[in-house]
């Protein structure tokens, strides 16, 4: 028996919306939200990974050092508060687990600790093994605050207090007899000889000790 065009238009409403309510109750269906759970953690997942590498790449990228035959040579600042108990003891800990040969160390109060005399700032120079070179400043980190790398800054030696005076007695003026012939002594040893002897007096002298008199000629005495 033939169908009339409303009819067959009723039944796909009909259909229609039962396949919608069947796509609901599918959604909104245990299954199906554990699924849509398990995605979007998976999703997270993901990006924190993504994140984790990228701040590993960008801390090992931040990390200064000089490379020489397979060891790195770190250049290490970090701080240590006073109130945190067996921090240099876990610190030294560290160096020592990764075999790192200490070059040089030093310390100095904290600046960030200034109010209190509690807290040092540490500078170590060390050599260790080029592939241990993140793990151990991760493991710093752990234990260290402020922990970063630099390059070793080079400065040509001065004298800073005037015991250091002593190491600059072997320099002489370049207007001296016995290297510019152009000097009025060069010709004449007595002056050459007398000039040594009291130019060895001023050479041998040392800070704290008691200040060596010369003793001059009277023809010397008239000169001056």
């Amino acid at each position: 028996m033939p169908h009339s065009s409303g009819s067959t238009s009723s039944t796909k409403s009909v259909r229609r919306a039962a396949s919608e309510l069947e796509r609901a109750d599918s959604v909104t269906s245990p299954k199906f939200l554990r699924r849509r759970q398990s995605l979007i953690d998976d999703a997270r997942k993901e990006r924190e990974a993504a994140a984790a590498a990228a701040s590993a790449a960008e801390a090992s990228e931040q990390i200064v050092f000089e490379e020489d035959d397979g060891k790195a040579l770190l250049n290490i600042f970090f701080t240590l508060g006073g109130s945190k108990t067996q921090a240099l003891s876990r610190t030294l800990k560290v160096f020592e687990t990764f075999e790192a040969k200490v070059h040089h160390l030093e310390t100095r109060p904290s600046r960030k600790h200034k109010d209190s005399l509690e807290g040092l700032e540490y500078f170590v120079r060390c050599e260790l093994h080029l592939t241990d070179v993140s793990t151990l400043i991760g493991s710093l980190k752990r234990n260290a605050e402020d922990v970063k790398t630099t390059k070793e800054v080079k400065f040509h030696w001065f004298p800073k207090k005037i015991g250091d005076l002593d190491k600059c007695h072997h320099l002489v003026t370049k207007f001296d007899p016995d290297l510019d012939q152009d000097h009025p002594g060069f010709t004449d040893p007595v002056y050459r000889q007398r000039r040594k002897m009291i130019g060895d007096i001023a050479y041998r002298y040392r800070h704290g000790e008691a200040i060596p008199r010369v003793e001059y000629t009277a023809e010397e005495i008239g000169t001056w």
